[in-house]
């Protein structure tokens, strides 16, 4: 009697190793993504795109169901009409992201996203822009699956023609957004 009692004892305590194991390992899941979360919130949510490193810093720490907007706003064209383009949308690019309620029904509610935002159209080449066909905008997006295991880039939102207003941006980064993340978009 007293060897199965302490096989039994053995066995409970197997298995509570076994139950702390499993509880361990979903409260470091649980840990790493609050502590993606807070690094995600602390990198602001209107940087400056000062290289590709800075670009991959921002996209590895998106996270799930996140939105990243990266906006190249050149200086490099001239338009005899306006000469202060560049400024508009640049001051259009920030007040979207200090008033991110056009996004209420993409992504994860609660969150604020990430507009970064560079003047350098070699830059905006690199991550994604094409090199002809936009003169005053190039607007790139990634999107991250529900899980966070998928990440898709949108293509380009190129502003050629005209400077876009505000709620022109509005409702190409509503219309991206709207987008479904599906596995076989892993970039």
């Amino acid at each position: 009697m007293r060897v199965s009692g302490m096989l039994l004892a053995t066995v409970a305590c197997a298995m509570q190793a076994a139950a702390d194991d499993a509880v361990t390992q979903e409260h470091v899941d649980q840990k790493g993504l609050e502590l993606l979360e807070e690094r995600r919130q602390l990198l602001g949510t209107f940087p400056r795109l000062t290289s590709e490193q800075t670009l991959d810093y921002m996209l590895s720490h998106l996270g799930q169901n996140g939105l990243f907007f990266a906006g190249i706003f050149p200086r490099d064209y001239h338009d005899t009409n306006d000469h202060f383009y560049h400024r508009k949308l640049f001051h259009a690019w920030e007040a979207l992201a200090k008033d991110q309620s056009f996004l209420a029904g993409f992504g994860a509610p609660d969150k604020s996203w990430v507009f970064g935002h560079t003047n350098d159209r070699a830059m905006g080449q690199s991550f994604g822009c094409p090199p002809k066909g936009w003169n005053y905008a190039c607007i790139l997006m990634w999107k991250t699956s529900v899980d966070g295991t998928h990440l898709m880039r949108s293509n380009p939102i190129l502003f050629n023609k005209e400077v876009p207003d505000r709620s022109a941006i509005e409702r190409a980064l509503q219309r991206v957004a709207s987008q479904r993340i599906e596995p076989h978009t892993e970039l």
